[in-house]
């Protein structure tokens, strides 16, 4: 699949097209021509401008293919900039205003010589891979690659193309042979500006490149790639956030024997971070302050704020160095290159470590009592703030409140703990800070002091924390009244024991992502609504017979899914519906259920500690023709062996829980259509689940879910489309989808490739070697093999199943 790359010339409003060579043999429009020759000759300067820009172009796609850095623009004034790269060279550009197109007219007399431009030929580049190639917009629209004699693309970072004017119809020839022979353009020359550039602008993280044609290019900047800089505690993180790469940076660090102290940094990034450093220093990320706040420039790197925090050694270490630097290596995860930045520490026995401060009076306090529901100790959470943005958020634990029906925060003092539910503790894991002005969002505190004094209804409050490397001392006069939430009483119609005395059980099956492997997912509903208006809903997890229906057995109230559980969460509980048809819910989150085609027995508890039955004798059963039901099939009557090596239509979709591997065959140009071919879906279980490490490995065919395995398919066919789950092999015959398909229930698959790496637009790419060995429902072998395929893998972030 090839991207064209939006970041290098895209196609003027004139769409340019390749044309054969010719000349024009109409003497009427040679006529209106006449005297193009001599304004040609007075553009020879400007026509040789623009060759010149296009080999700076040509040029700049070589350094972006070497992934070589911007190290600095200098603004020469009157539109002139000379760029600086990390490679030692540099290149001059001539930036002039958007150009407009030239008309073709008839030419009357020759006056003298005016303003007359040279509109420059719309070019682009289109990446494939990462390779950078010539090519233009044909008359549909459509990007195509600009091609030599030989029918091959052309690269734009080693060939660059000549171009002339034709004197004849003054519209642009080509040539990417070295001018042994040109190719006309569809597009006037006349006219425009002259100026392939429009601008450069600088930001902290790499240049924009603007065209006359209104897009850009974009290369990064070489203080970008040192990713990772120490600075000091007089910048706001906003500042440090929207001013990185001219932030000044810290120096030096000066700490008496056995000293600590917290450093801010800023990273740019989401590389891993490790550090060098002199004997006897030790050094880390702080676990209470990491990442601060997050932006998004332009060039779409994150760049975060965070602390770390650096000890020096105590006196008594023999061995240990008083100076030195401390290194912060990090690898840029794309593409591997590691960076570094360092920063000079020294041993001083009197040197005093200072903080700043902030001084901070609140006019607000808000909060929930949670008593002891879930914890040993009675649980008060609550925040201090202005109402205007900054806030300080205690999770604090205490006696249980017994003071009245105002809850206020029992007298004492408070510190700060990384346990939660210790008695007299501020816990550092819910505490937090915020400022919106600041862009600070959930900073944690480092250490903290709580004092509550209290008169009456009358409190007074001080809280002393040190939050990224700041101490704040936070002042609270006034009253306290938290909301109640320590009791949660059970929903109306559960005060006690539970009969749902049913009078009909529905069984549907969740079609949505409801199949992983040989386990199903269902809904029950156990309606006794005529009979007392309760009914029962269950989210069950299990094997199905030749019928469809769920396999007769016991099943478990449970939050792990597999063969024979309910799961426990949205979708299993008990409702009551009251005379006001108001419904009233009760999950479920222990018990059995008693499951068969023929009936149904639950024997359950709610979260309040409520029992809840119900038994059913009837039929139950599932209508396994409905809602595109999947299940293993075959329509295949052999055996099956395939080799594919074109085009395809690709993807790898990241999941929290599999790869999702999904390969049709692709587009043919020369048909415009979609390839005719075999296709597959697997679903794999790879190890540490993660895109940027890839898919490369052998898998065995499995439904456990464990690392290494995929799992078995199921289809569903309706004679024009399929739903799939799983491994299935499908074909494509005449342009269309055909009834030929197979799930695979055994077998193996090994996918390998060597090149696999982010494509830099938030997703990764690489060419494949796939080599599926499978069987199906029906014991043919389904061996199918795609040689050196692109694929593209993107990321959701989420569960790609719903149990």
């Amino acid at each position: 699949m090839k991207r064209l790359i939006n970041i290098l010339f895209a196609a003027l409003a004139a769409v340019a097209v390749l044309a054969s060579c010719s000349k024009y043999d109409d003497t009427e429009l040679r006529n209106d021509l006449a005297g193009l020759t001599d304004r040609i000759d007075n553009l020879e300067d400007i026509i040789a401008g623009i060759q010149s820009d296009i080999e700076t172009l040509s040029e700049i796609a070589g350094k972006i293919e070497a992934q070589v850095t911007v190290d600095d623009v200098i603004d020469n004034g009157g539109g002139s900039y000379t760029i600086l790269f990390s490679d030692g060279t540099e290149v001059n550009l001539t930036c002039g205003k958007d150009g407009g197109k030239g008309e073709q007219g008839p030419q009357g007399d020759q006056g003298p010589q005016g303003d007359d431009g040279v509109t420059p030929p719309g070019l682009i580049i289109i990446d494939q891979w990462g390779t950078l190639y010539w090519g233009y917009v044909d008359e549909n629209g459509d990007e195509q690659l600009l091609r030599d004699a030989d029918g091959n693309s052309i690269p734009a970072a080693t060939v660059t193309p000549l171009l002339r004017i034709n004197p004849d119809t003054g519209m642009w020839e080509i040539s990417t042979n070295g001018g042994q022979w040109y190719e006309e353009l569809n597009m006037s020359a006349l006219g425009g500006d002259s100026h392939f550039f429009k601008g450069v602008d600088v930001y902290a993280t790499g240049i924009y490149i603007n065209l006359a044609n209104n897009n850009s290019i974009y290369l990064p900047s070489t203080a970008v790639n040192e990713m990772f800089i120490f600075v000091s505690d007089e910048y706001s993180n906003k500042e440090l956030v929207e001013n990185y790469g001219s932030i000044e940076r810290l120096e030096e660090i000066v700490l008496p024997y056995g000293g600590t102290d917290e450093i801010r940094y800023v990273k740019v990034g989401s590389g891993e971070v490790s550090f060098a450093k002199p004997d006897g220093w030790s050094v880390s990320l702080s676990d209470m302050t990491d990442t601060t706040a997050y932006v998004y420039d332009p060039s779409f790197y994150a760049i975060a704020v965070g602390t770390v925090r650096i000890t020096a050694p105590v006196e008594a270490n023999p061995i240990a160095d008083t100076t030195g630097k401390i290194t912060a290596i990090q690898t840029y995860n794309t593409t591997g290159k590691t960076f570094v930045n360092s920063i000079n520490v020294r041993v001083d026995a009197d040197a005093v470590i200072e903080k700043p401060t902030v001084e901070f009076t609140a006019v607000a306090l808000s909060g929930e009592y949670f008593g002891t529901l879930e914890s040993t100790n009675a649980n008060y959470r609550f925040a201090l703030g202005d109402g205007n943005g900054i806030t300080y958020n205690i999770d604090l634990y205490a006696d249980v409140w017994d003071g009245g029906e105002t809850i206020g925060i029992p007298a004492g003092e408070y510190t700060l703990s990384a346990e939660e539910d210790k008695l007299g503790t501020i816990s550092a894991v819910n505490s937090n800070y915020f400022n919106e002005t600041e862009g600070t969002y959930g900073a944690t505190f480092t250490t903290a002091t709580l004092t509550v004094a209290s008169s009456g209804s009358q409190y007074e409050i001080t809280l002393v924390a040190e939050i990224d490397g700041t101490v704040h001392t936070v002042i609270y006069y006034g009253n306290v009244s938290l909301t109640d939430s320590s009791v949660t009483p059970p929903p109306a119609g559960f005060e006690s024991d539970v009969d749902v005395n049913p009078t009909a059980v529905y069984v549907a099956w969740n079609h949505q992502h409801g199949v992983k492997g040989n386990l199903y997912n269902f809904n029950y509903e156990i309606n006794g609504f005529n009979n007392g208006g309760y009914n029962a809903y269950l989210n069950v997890v299990a094997e199905i017979d030749e019928n469809g229906n769920p396999l007769a057995g016991t099943y478990t109230i449970s939050s792990t899914s597999g063969p024979n559980t309910v799961l426990i969460g949205d979708g299993t509980y008990a409702g009551y519906t009251d005379e006001n048809d108001t419904q009233h819910v009760a999950p479920l989150v222990s018990g059995t259920v008693e499951i068969s085609t023929s009936g149904v027995t639950l024997n359950a508890v709610t979260e309040n500690g409520v029992n809840v039955t119900a038994t059913y004798s009837g039929d139950v059963s599932f209508d396994a023709s409905e809602e595109r039901f999947l299940r293993p099939t075959t329509t295949v009557t052999g055996d099956v062996n395939v080799t594919y090596n074109g085009a395809v239509y690709g993807y790898i979709n990241v999941y929290e829980d599999i790869f999702n591997l999904s390969i049709t065959p692709g587009w043919d140009t020369e048909l415009y259509r979609q390839s005719d071919g075999p296709c597959v879906n697997i679903d794999l279980v790879a190890a540490g689940l993660s895109i940027e490490n890839g898919i490369n490995g052998t898998y065995t065919c499995a439904n456990t879910g464990a690392e290494g395995t995929f799992y078995s398919g199921s289809v569903y066919y309706d004679g024009s489309s399929y739903d799939l789950s799983g491994a299935t092999y499908y074909s494509r015959e005449n342009n269309a989808i055909t009834n030929t398909h197979a799930s695979i229930v055994s077998g193996t698959v090994e996918i390998t490739s060597n090149d696999y790496a982010s494509d830099g637009y938030g997703g990764y790419a690489g060419t494949f070697t796939i080599n599926l060995q499978g069987v199906d429902a029906q014991g043919h072998a389904i061996n199918v093999t795609y040689e050196n395929i692109k694929l593209t893998a993107y990321d959701y972030g989420s569960p790609y199943y719903n149990f």
